[in-house]
């Protein structure tokens, strides 16, 4: 089975500017990512999907940089978008690709084996990393304007242990075989479960504090 690996880093961020060049402890992002899929041994080639020169000059040496076209690298494109062009032009002849993250630094390589372990077994064409909510979906809340208003109103009176654990999208990496860009169906989906200290996303300013404060406890283990 031919797998390949493939790292999605566009230029134009707005809420964190230049996003995908940042350094995590001294050591650019982009580069920890890269070594973890190194450590994993199970990927024939590392793609690294950007319209960022200078990420382009950095990774051109490292990894097999592909030029992410203009109307794929802008606030409405998605990764998925991204995915299906590079797959349908440079990745076809491989079996089993891994989108992950240029964020996903907490992600230990053997995360990434058993995850494709269990993908090669599983009869989906797609999988997700996947944390648990700390409390029950039921336990949740919106704000509007001035009122706390539940998602589910009267819940809270019903004891934790009596509803059911609660998952949501990690946002690290996602599996995908070739045959689900026959028709692209998001169902059904394997997963694999990714623990608390590895499952920040990078949207928000202050979850680039969280994200590296992880790093730092998850390199002191």
């Amino acid at each position: 089975m031919k797998i390949a690996a493939i790292i999605p880093a566009r230029k134009g961020s707005k809420r964190i500017k230049n996003k995908n060049r940042l350094l995590i402890e001294g050591k650019p992002m982009i580069g920890l990512v890269a070594e973890i899929l190194e450590q994993a041994q199970i990927f024939e080639q590392v793609f690294l999907s950007t319209d960022d020169a200078v990420l382009k000059k950095e990774y051109q040496d490292t990894l097999t940089v592909l030029s992410r076209p203009k109307a794929l690298a802008d606030d409405h494109s998605t990764a998925i978008d991204m995915l299906r062009y590079h797959q349908a032009n440079e990745l076809k002849h491989f079996d089993l690709i891994c989108l992950i993250f240029a964020h996903a630094v907490n992600i230990n390589y053997k995360d990434i084996v058993e995850a494709i372990s269990k993908f090669k077994k599983s009869p989906s064409n797609r999988l997700m990393s996947i944390c648990k909510l700390p409390v029950p979906l039921e336990w949740t809340y919106k704000i509007n304007k001035e009122s706390l208003d539940p998602h589910f109103p009267n819940a809270e009176l019903i004891r934790s242990q009596d509803l059911g654990s609660c998952y949501f999208d990690a946002g690290q990496f996602y599996l995908f075989k070739s045959t689900w860009f026959e028709k692209c169906e998001l169902h059904p989906i394997a997963w694999h479960e990714l623990k608390p200290l590895q499952s920040v996303d990078l949207d928000e300013p202050e979850d680039l504090e969280i994200m590296k404060l992880f790093y730092r406890m998850n390199n002191a283990i």
